[in-house]
């Protein structure tokens, strides 16, 4: 005798449509959730000051929380108000630049400063005549290794030769030791990209997002712990250039990256000569 299967009752009914639902939901998030998917792709260095934790030396109270989103770089130098603000990672691993917080230090308010942002060594190591003027340069933090002097408080440097030295002995190009620099404009000149040595040799390729992608035009590599290589494509690709430790470029249009090609970075974690 044949036999058919009953009909569901009301509560095996209900419990399919649950797990339905859930299979759904599940779909649903991996097709719709781009930011998801961003973040996995970013499970490289965190760039920006909501990185750390209580406690760690590079921890940023302050940062977290809902703030500004402005679209860059040069528009939160652009703010006549110090503070933190959201924009895409001007540095960042992957394909996709997440956003990240910065600390804007605008003309003339330095004072105003966090002691949490001030401690950083972005900041400690800043010294007056070496490219930014805390009573009138505009400074961008954008984390504890990494900042952005914006490019009117930089053309004070004038075209002195590079081998000038301030009355401090810091060089007039405004890049100190242990850091490597990057210029949006020749003869160390415009905004002023700047690399802490000690916390970024040794991570790999980093590709540079927003208005520091292809801008470069000349830099400064004053790190005593390595080589720095610059790539006119992402991740490394494509042409490099490979400036040896405590080297100076005031043109990069005369080697083979050319002028405001610089897409990616690397700093090379040892004193060997690489380049």
């Amino acid at each position: 005798m044949l036999r058919f299967p009953r009909k569901r009752t009301g509560r095996a009914r209900q419990d399919l449509a649950r797990l339905m639902l859930c299979a759904g939901s599940v779909i649903a998030m991996l097709v719709m959730s781009p930011v998801a998917s961003a973040d996995v792709a970013q499970a490289g260095r965190c760039v920006g000051l909501t990185c750390g934790s209580p406690g760690d030396p590079a921890y940023v109270p302050e940062a977290h929380g809902l703030v500004p989103a402005l679209s860059g770089l040069d528009q939160v130098a652009a703010q006549k108000q110090s503070g933190f603000y959201d924009i895409p990672a001007p540095v960042y691993d992957g394909s996709v630049p997440p956003r990240v917080v910065v600390y804007l230090a605008a003309s003339g308010q330095s004072e105003d400063m966090p002691a949490s942002v001030r401690e950083l060594p972005a900041v400690t190591d800043l010294q007056l005549g070496a490219g930014w003027d805390r009573s009138g340069g505009t400074l961008v933090v954008i984390d504890r290794g990494l900042r952005y002097v914006a490019p009117a408080q930089t053309a004070t440097a004038s075209r002195r030769s590079p081998k000038a030295r301030a009355a401090n002995g810091v060089p007039i190009h405004g890049c100190q030791d242990r850091y490597f620099c990057q210029y949006g404009a020749q003869d160390f000149l415009g905004g002023i990209l700047t690399w802490y040595g000690p916390t970024w040799y040794g991570t790999g390729w980093h590709n540079l997002g927003g208005e520091w992608n292809n801008i470069t035009s000349s830099m400064v590599n004053h790190r005593d712990n390595g080589d720095s290589l610059m790539a006119d494509g992402f991740e490394g690709g494509g042409t490099r250039y490979c400036a040896q430790q405590h080297s100076e470029d005031s043109r990069l249009e005369n080697n083979p990256i050319g002028d405001n090609a610089a897409s990616s970075v690397a700093l090379l974690p040892s004193t060997d000569d690489r380049c």
